[in-house]
């Protein structure tokens, strides 16, 4: 008798077990468009998901999937990489629809034992919410893919209070998130992992975040050689915003956070032609005679390509912007960096090279429209870090008075003290400054990175310190 209540008893606590399992948890089912637009580009589209910043994988068109959550607060984003050949490559953040209602990047109010039905629209002609979606699986015009579980993933909060309470069949009213604090990642295997903020201290008044609270690395980086060149006043074009705050800045990192010490650093504000060409100088005779020397180039300023043959040039500060020969030529200063055989060459340049400025306007009004400039060939051990790609323009972010993608460079070395790999910074760089591009400026500017033959497969482990 006494075998069969303890029989009983088990099977009771397993059913209520596996019961609380269930209730204590959520599926949010992500679907990708399906309409006709995107069959024709199903083999070249693929719509990546993120959760808080976490990656939760990727659908290509006419694809579903469940993600399994915990009852909590998340904030969802969809952005769509489409190319010719299927290679991977950014575009801007798609909008979508939760049981009905659009949004473009939300958050949601996951409760217990429900199903959510998120959306990624291309045309207002998509499946929308679970009506649609029993139509189109009963139809067979959309897939599934293995089920996603992120109940035992440890979340960042969001950056801002959720207000979307989301549930079947119910009207909800979105709220679109423009905030510039990035959404942080966790480890995860593709893309490399953006890890959670920390609180800095308060900030002045007209301070940003990343101007206080640096931190400090008691270990001196010796074999580390800065260039920094921050162009903001010009005497035939326009003024570059923010620039000399972005050099300023960035020199107290490079110092105080990778260690580098102050003679080792060349800062120049406002650099004219001659300037420029006494830091460069200065540089290569650094890397080429001492031994493991390593070099960091910082340019924030104007640049423009050249009216024939299309070569990037940057642009000093008594240069014009309608003669290439005033210039430096971005191809010449890779080149002859490369040629000192440093053990490595970093470059972050905080500028766009298609003729317009950081708000948008032509430098020279003649030609009318941004071009994307050739692409230079990287020699040595080179990994080049861009603000911008193609005919894309390298922006500001006002509310900091910092250019966006210094912001958020600045913004990685606080967070990680300096310690972070390439791999990780370029995620978290393309992911935060797409992001509040398309967001507050409501334009695209997508952050690259390029590299020379010799660093191509090592360049994701590199660190600056």
């Amino acid at each position: 008798m006494k075998k069969c209540f303890f029989i009983w008893l088990l099977t009771a606590l397993l059913v209520l077990n596996t019961n609380a399992q269930y209730i204590n948890h959520s599926i949010v089912r992500v679907m990708a468009p399906a309409d006709k637009s995107a069959l024709k580009q199903k083999d070249d589209c693929v719509y990546f998901i993120e959760v808080n910043g976490v990656s939760a994988g990727a659908l290509k068109p006419h694809q579903y999937v469940d993600i399994k959550l915990k009852p909590g607060n998340y904030q969802f984003s969809i952005y769509r990489n489409v190319t010719p050949k299927g290679t991977k490559l950014p575009n801007i953040f798609m909008s979508a629809k939760l049981n009905g209602v659009a949004l473009r990047y939300d958050t949601i109010s996951v409760g217990t034992s429900k199903t959510y039905y998120l959306d990624v629209m291309n045309d207002p002609k998509n499946y929308v919410g679970r009506e649609s979606y029993l139509l189109a699986t009963s139809q067979k015009t959309i897939e599934a893919i293995p089920e996603i579980d992120l109940t035992n993933t440890e979340f960042p909060k969001p950056t801002q209070p959720a207000n979307l309470a989301a549930a079947p069949k119910t009207t909800v009213t979105p709220s679109v998130t423009t905030t510039s604090t990035p959404v942080a990642k966790q480890q995860t295997p593709d893309p490399q992992p953006i890890v959670a903020q920390t609180t800095p201290a308060p900030k002045a008044k007209g301070q940003s975040m990343v101007d206080v609270n640096i931190p400090s690395n008691p270990v001196t980086n010796d074999s580390t050689f800065v260039l920094i060149i921050a162009n903001e006043n010009y005497e035939f074009v326009g003024k570059v915003n923010c620039a000399v705050q972005d050099g300023r800045i960035f020199k107290e990192y490079c110092a105080k956070t990778l260690g580098v010490p102050g003679r080792q650093i060349f800062y120049y504000e406002n650099a004219t032609a001659g300037k420029m060409e006494d830091g460069i100088s200065k540089l290569t005779y650094c890397l080429k005679n001492f031994k493991g020397a390593r070099g960091i180039v910082y340019y924030c300023g104007h640049g423009i390509p050249d009216e024939k043959t299309n070569a990037a040039y940057l642009i000093p500060t008594d240069g014009k912007g309608t003669n290439s020969r005033t210039c430096y030529s971005v191809q010449e200063l890779y080149k002859t960096l490369a040629a000192t055989n440093a053990q490595s060459i970093t470059y972050f340049m905080d500028a766009c090279f298609t003729g317009s400025d950081k708000e948008g306007s032509m430098l020279v009004a003649a030609r009318g429209v941004a071009r994307a400039p050739e692409r230079e060939t990287l020699e040595g051990k080179t990994v080049v870090f861009s603000a911008s790609s193609g005919d894309e323009t390298a922006m500001t972010l006002k509310d900091e008075g910092h250019g966006l993608f210094t912001y958020y460079l600045l913004k990685k070395l606080q967070e990680t003290k300096g310690d972070v790999t390439y791999g990780d910074l370029a995620d978290y760089l393309h992911y935060n400054v797409m992001r509040d591009a398309f967001l507050i400026n409501e334009k695209p500017q997508t952050p690259v990175v390029a590299t020379s033959p010799a660093v191509m497969n090592t360049w994701k482990t590199m660190k600056l310190k």
